[in-house]
């Protein structure tokens, strides 16, 4: 699983990830010691290939499955990174903006996605109902209850680990 930088619990997620048996690797799609200019904030395309270059190189190495889990504008790239790659194996949205996805990438993702979002924080679940209309492939909606972000408390990222976890067992598996 190719995990992003700047989600809430890195340390927590990778040892979920470690505990069921799957690898992490984390990462950040922009360039290395520059935050991100202000008008590329929203560009999904560079860091979808930069994931895209991430996942065919860490699948080369290792001959595993490769699955992203990413929140915000990442949640976006990792779907174009899907669409354009055939090494992403399953795509795990969490508080993410996956409608900033290009319409016509969005309808050629083929991998299972949960898209992973509170059930509080109206904005971003409307978002998220609204991508997940464009993608043609497995996938649902999943709504943490009681938050607005469901990487906001330990109960809410705690219930985010589980399913990311399960999700990736479920897809993963044998699927080399």
């Amino acid at each position: 699983m190719v995990r992003l930088t700047g989600d809430r619990g890195r340390q927590d997620s990778a040892a979920a990830s470690h505990r069921a048996g799957l690898g992490t690797l984390t990462l950040s799609l922009w360039q290395a010691g520059r935050p991100a200019e202000r008008h590329n904030v929203f560009d999904v395309v560079m860091p979808a290939r930069r994931l895209g270059a991430a996942c065919d190189w860490l699948h080369e190495r290792t001959g595993l499955p490769v699955g992203c889990t990413a929140g915000g504008t990442s949640a976006a790239a990792a779907l174009e990174a899907a669409a354009e790659h055939d090494t992403p194996r399953a795509v795990v949205s969490v508080s993410g903006r996956p409608g900033l996805a290009r319409p016509s990438a969005s309808a050629r993702v083929s991998v299972p996605v949960p898209l992973v979002t509170g059930d509080l924080g109206q904005q971003l679940l409307s978002r998220n109902r609204l991508a997940a209309d464009g993608l043609r492939c497995l996938h649902r909606v999943v709504e943490i209850a009681g938050v607005a972000d469901p990487v906001s408390s330990d109960a809410a990222l705690h219930h985010v680990l589980w399913l990311t976890t399960d999700w990736f067992t479920d897809h993963l598996a044998g699927r080399a």
